[in-house]
Formats: C-alpha cells, structure tokens, sequence
C-alpha cells in the first residue's frame, strides 16, 4: 500500500502576463457635475418586466458612470432629457435611434450618491449640455 503525497502549497509572488490596459479603475464617482462621455450603449432586456431598455456606460475621469433609459411610453421622458444633453434636435414625430452615433458624445453628468444594498453607488440624478456646467 502506497501512502499518498501531502501536497506542498507553493506560495507564489509573481502574477505573470498581467494586461489592465482594457480595466478601468474602481471607485466611487463623487457627488456633482462631471463630464461624461458614452463608451457604450446597448438595447437590453428587463429581467422584472420583459421590456426593453437603453443601458448607458459612460467614462468620466473619476470612474465609470451607468445609467438605463427605460423605452417603455411612460418612462420615455427620461431618454428624451439625455438626449436633449447631448444636442439632439427632438422632431415631432417618431424616428430611429441608432446608438452608434452616441459612442464619444460629452455632457455633464450630475451625480448623486445613494445606498443599494448595504452600499453607497453613483447614481446620475440629471444630465446637462456641455455649455451649462457650473
């Protein structure tokens, strides 16, 4: 009967080919106007009511920034706001969107903290156009 090897625990003090060029850095984006510009934007789905929703990722010098703009009829107010900071001539009747176009836009954003479960988060309270930062 052969008995089994311990195995040795080998502590390691070199992470090798570590590459953080694509990894934004952590943090908390502090409360008030910030310059914000879209990195990404994508149609998504909600989980709790099946509808489709505008997930907004901007980068700001302090972190990234999140924010959703529901497309349901009776939430739209809140796209139409963001879009209006950016410059977007709304027109009176519908018309497409194509989020593309958005990726580099700037505005200001304006941040809010506030806790979600247990923790404090960033929150965007409003967005403004460039020209009425403080």
């Amino acid at each position: 009967m052969t008995m089994a090897k311990k195995k040795e625990s080998k502590s390691k003090s070199v992470v090798k080919d570590l590459d953080l060029s694509d990894v934004e850095s952590g943090g908390l984006v502090p409360e008030g106007e910030i310059l914000a510009t879209v990195s990404e934007a994508t149609i998504e789905t909600s989980e709790n009511s099946g509808e489709d929703y505008i997930k907004w990722k901007f980068s700001t010098s302090k972190g990234p920034l999140f924010h959703n703009t529901s497309l349901q009829k009776q939430a739209l107010f809140n796209l139409r706001g963001l879009l209006e900071a950016f410059g977007v001539e709304i027109p009176d009747s519908a018309f497409d969107l194509d989020l593309e176009d958005f990726i580099g836009q700037q505005c200001i954003a304006v941040v809010s903290h506030e806790e979600f479960k247990g923790k404090v988060k960033a929150r965007v309270a409003d967005f403004l156009p460039l020209n009425e930062a403080a």
